[in-house]
């Protein structure tokens, strides 16, 4: 559990010897064990907030989690979070990213308002702080697409994403914001130009070799289409196949690609 946004804590954050062993330990998934080297940490140094912070996490992905530790561990992210300071820390706003994960994604049933307020509280108080971004993505996930209890329209839902546009500035972070945001566009039937605007945006942050680039590609050369850009589409069309020779979509492309030729063979005098 928050395997991941461990793996990102150690990965990116200096640490004392001692310290950044148990944090490799969460990085393995061997999570019982970085649970017993944060607490050796913590007999020693029980005021260090990065130690808090990875017993904290420890504790929750530990295999053998009880009730009593549960509510102890989220006590304890919420008592880094109320620490944080005017200008918080980066432990302080882990923790308030942390508590909206746990809501999302492990409270039964989940609770994605409380999740989501938690990544708009973390955004708030972290500006432009990686974590914020990453908080106000997870907003954007939520916003779009999750059965939110005030049942936003779809031109809410979209309009509070499109609102975080100048907000999340880090190069991966914005591919994978443009391509929610594509995505939760096409879903609630946006005009299909503004859906491309977004499409040739997230096309020029050149996404790395992927499906995500794949898709892209596809769905850049579908909507020119759509809205009349058949050179466009065939351009696009194109360097799908040259990328892509081999994936589910290829055929696809080739027959449209073939259309296109078909119609405009039609259209001659």
């Amino acid at each position: 559990m928050l395997a991941a946004l461990a793996s990102t804590i150690g990965a990116t954050e200096a640490a004392p010897k001692s310290t950044a062993q148990a944090w490799t330990l969460t990085q393995q998934y061997q999570f019982a064990q970085a649970q017993q080297a944060f607490a050796g940490e913590l007999d020693t140094n029980a005021e260090s907030r990065d130690t808090r912070l990875g017993a904290a996490l420890a504790m929750l992905n530990h295999p053998a989690l009880k009730s009593k530790a549960l509510r102890t561990s989220l006590d304890e992210l919420q008592q880094l979070w109320d620490s944080r300071g005017e200008i918080p820390d980066r432990v302080g706003l882990w923790a308030g990213y942390a508590l909206g994960r746990w809501s999302q994604n492990y409270e039964s049933p989940p609770d994605f308002d409380l999740a989501n307020t938690w990544f708009e509280r973390t955004a708030s108080a972290g500006d432009d702080h990686y974590i914020a971004q990453l908080a106000r993505l997870k907003s954007a996930g939520l916003w779009l697409f999750a059965p939110l209890k005030s049942n936003p329209s779809p031109t809410t839902r979209i309009s509070e994403v499109v609102a975080m546009d100048s907000r999340i500035t880090d190069r991966g972070l914005r591919i994978s914001y443009l391509v929610l945001l594509i995505d939760g566009m096409l879903l609630n039937k946006a005009d299909h130009r503004e859906v491309l605007t977004r499409l040739v945006e997230v096309w020029a942050l050149n996404i790395p070799p992927s499906d995500t680039r794949a898709r892209t590609l596809c769905q850049l050369g579908t909507l020119s289409r759509m809205v009349g850009y058949q050179e466009q589409a065939i351009a696009y069309y194109q360097q799908f196949l040259v990328e892509f020779p081999v994936d589910i979509r290829t055929q696809l492309v080739r027959d449209r690609l073939a259309e296109i030729a078909e119609t405009s063979e039609g259209g001659q005098p």
